[in-house]
């Protein structure tokens, strides 16, 4: 009887083994500002840098690939739709314009929220604000988070980004023809500190201290296919994650994490600035909240609105909470992160 029941353990430990895939394939819709195979701003980041995903799956000998997008977020649905990943950190928009083209995806985590936009013109730009660069040639990556954060912004002035002459450009394509004179303005996110500190360009705008609505939110997705096929290895992904967050969370370790960061190519004095005033749990949290949730429905009916997508996308039953609901839970920061209403403000 003992011997069945063992030989009934080891089929069943021999059936889950082969259940489980070789690898998890996890992209960034980011790269380091020279190219790094590095990123900053969200506890996925800082998880790959200090190897914390691949020492949660080696012992199931699990490989992890990690994947750095030029191309950002449209690269990134790209991948997906070839099926060269399983999990995935981008914003919204990319996400919801993927999701507009029929990928079958599921938001687990929120993985760096808040982030701010920066405009920033040449030092001898005499303009003081954003309404002086109508008609002028504004630099954007578009396609990316940014777009949908730059559109707020430019709503809230009474514009819209027909009033300039509108740019595409890449991250490292927007710095080059900004310090090559090329274009009059150029949005961006912290990345454009790299900028101030070279010297030569000056901010004009930024949201730090704005209307949270204005910044930009991102996250932690994985494939429907995989989470149906591995929920066990998606939650023991998001366990990392929320780990990571909370340690990030700890303003004690501020100048730790800034440091960290470095690695992606840009010094900490740009993260110093970014998050000044700003509590790290509120940039850091993993929660799915009524905010989070809400922008993503907003950001979709405004990138309806802007032709950004031409079907209408339904959010309902994209989030999917139970992830983080149960790590917070198992690993006892029920406490230690606030909930967010839609309109920003907290609810507890």
């Amino acid at each position: 009887m003992i011997r069945l029941l063992l030989l009934i353990l080891l089929v069943q430990a021999l059936a889950g083994a082969a259940d489980r895939p070789a690898e998890i394939r996890i992209g960034f819709a980011t790269i380091g500002l020279q190219g790094q195979q590095r990123a900053a701003l969200s506890p996925i980041s800082t998880a790959h840098q200090l190897g914390l995903v691949d020492k949660a799956f080696a012992a199931d000998g699990i490989r992890i690939s990690w994947t750095f997008f030029k191309g950002a977020g449209p690269a990134v649905n790209e991948a997906i739709a070839n099926g060269q990943l399983d999990v995935a950190w981008q914003g919204d928009l990319p996400a919801i314009v993927g999701r507009a083209g029929g990928l079958r995806t599921k938001i687990v985590a929120a993985c760096g929220l808040r982030g701010n936009s920066y405009l920033v013109v040449p030092v001898a730009s005499p303009a003081k604000s954003i309404t002086d660069l109508v008609g002028k040639r504004i630099g954007m990556f578009k396609g990316t988070n940014l777009q949908l954060s730059v559109g707020k912004i430019l709503a809230a002035n009474h514009l819209t980004e027909r009033d300039f002459r509108s740019i595409n450009l890449d991250t490292s394509s927007g710095l080059a023809a900004m310090l090559a004179g090329e274009i009059d303005g150029l949005w961006g996110g912290l990345e454009l500190h790299h900028l101030t500190n070279v010297g030569g360009v000056r901010i004009l705008y930024d949201t730090r201290g704005a209307d949270p609505v204005l910044t930009r939110q991102t996250h932690l997705l994985v494939t429907a296919d995989f989470a149906s096929a591995h929920p066990d290895l998606v939650q023991r992904l998001v366990d990392v994650v929320v780990r990571q967050a909370a340690w990030e969370s700890d303003e004690s370790h501020r100048e730790e994490l800034f440091r960290l960061w470095t690695e992606s190519g840009f010094p900490i004095i740009t993260f110093v600035s970014d998050f000044a005033g700003t509590a790290l749990r509120d940039r850091q949290s993993p929660l799915i909240d009524p905010f989070l949730i809400n922008q993503y429905r907003q950001s979709a009916a405004t990138a309806l609105a802007q032709k950004l997508i031409r079907t209408p996308v339904s959010i309902d039953g994209w989030f999917d909470p139970t992830y983080v609901e149960r790590a917070v839970r198992e690993q006892g920061l029920e406490k230690l992160w606030t909930t967010y209403g839609e309109d920003g403000k907290p609810v507890r």
